[in-house]
């Protein structure tokens, strides 16, 4: 994260390729909006780190919001109709729980 702050106050920078970890990204896009440098990522992938939403940033990967069909997928071959989501109360963790909800309620599983 040092070294994109360094890159784009020390040098004529065209864009930032691969931060590493959406915690990283979330820095870097900001570092870049900021600069207007366009961020391409190939591995961060926490929904809540939307190209939408952030006109230089650009995911060449699904983000974790694809995940939940599968998931719901193995509750549904299971029959569970009750499920307890355990996850970290980050940004990153809290920006998939409305696509789990969703999944979850496609198949009758509160």
């Amino acid at each position: 994260m040092y070294a994109a702050l360094d890159l784009m106050e020390n040098e004529e920078v065209y864009a930032i390729i691969r931060p590493e970890w959406s915690s990283q990204a979330k820095f870097v896009i900001d570092l870049g909006a900021r600069a207007q440098v366009p961020i391409i990522s190939f591995s961060a992938t926490s929904p809540s780190l939307s190209p939408a939403q952030n006109n230089y940033f650009v995911r060449t990967t699904y983000d974790d919001s694809v995940q939940v069909k599968a998931i719901a997928a193995v509750v549904q071959t299971f029959g569970w109709k009750e499920v307890v989501p355990v996850y970290e109360d980050t940004d990153y963790g809290n920006g998939l729980i409305p696509y789990i909800t969703d999944a979850f309620q496609e198949i009758d599983t509160r």
